[in-house]
């Protein structure tokens, strides 16, 4: 392999300032063309300058424009997630239909909690088509109960500060009017905290069984029936529906829907 400068080719074994007769050839058209050196050279500083200021230039735009870019929706990074401050061995829903008619119904969610985190309140959430009263909590006591996005939300005072890692269980409680009315109804239930077990009972009247049921899970606009099904069992002397989920997603809606 060879290199060829100026029209002269020199071994790859033999550099050009170890070649006499190369230098001189060298040197001799320098003198003959300096103007041709002056230009090239001045060009290759023209290009390097010309780089290097359109990277200062654009830095600066960047740096100036950067508190306005910020705002925009797609530049936006969501700050990073709290932690839960509970999670949920085992959450269990019970909604008891009072009157045939299913106007009267009574709402109870039993949760084996875990605190993540220091805490000495927490809040507990149920929803209703109709309305929802009478709340109680078996630990602690409700502070206030206001209505979020179609939810009844209680704060609940839990009277004592947890460390991390200490379990307690609770009972919250709610009575549900005029929510059960239809031939046919459904319940829906949103997990809040990280949850191991979900298990979501419905208990009938004596006199008013379910005909037929069904189980879906809702993940966003997809709908889609879930492979475990809920169960008919006779509870407390009568029919009810009982659906068990494991390590339900807290993405995820579960729907039971009945006709009765």
């Amino acid at each position: 392999m060879t290199y060829r400068i100026l029209g002269i080719a020199e071994s790859r074994d033999k550099p050009i300032y170890e070649s006499p007769r190369t230098f001189v050839t060298f040197l001799s058209w320098l003198v003959q063309y300096p103007r041709a050196v002056l230009i090239g050279l001045g060009a290759a500083v023209a290009v390097a300058l010309a780089t290097y200021t359109r990277e200062q230039s654009l830095s600066g735009v960047y740096w100036a424009l950067r508190p306005v870019t910020t705002l925009l929706p797609w530049n936006r990074t969501a700050p990073p997630a709290a932690p839960r401050t509970l999670r949920s061995t085992l959450t269990l829903i019970d909604i008891r239909l009072v009157r045939t008619d299913g106007s009267l119904a009574r709402y109870r969610k039993t949760s084996a909690y875990k605190a993540n985190a220091p805490l000495t309140s927490y809040r507990e959430g149920v929803t209703a088509s109709g309305s929802a009263t009478a709340f109680r909590s078996a630990r602690g006591r409700i502070l206030e109960t206001t209505r979020e996005h179609g939810f009844y939300m209680s704060r609940i005072d839990l009277g004592t500060s947890l460390e991390v890692g200490e379990a307690f269980i609770n009972v919250y409680e709610a009575e549900l009017r005029e929510s059960f009315c239809r031939s046919s109804e459904e319940w829906t239930q949103q997990i809040s905290f990280e949850t191991t077990q979900l298990v979501i009972q419905v208990h009938f009247p004596a006199d008013r069984a379910p005909i037929s049921f069904q189980t879906q899970v809702v993940d966003g606009t997809d709908v889609r029936s879930n492979v475990v099904t809920a169960q008919v069992v006779e509870l407390y002397g009568r029919k009810s529906l009982v659906w068990n989920v494991d390590k339900p997603n807290s993405a995820f809606v579960y729907k039971l829907t009945w006709q009765w």
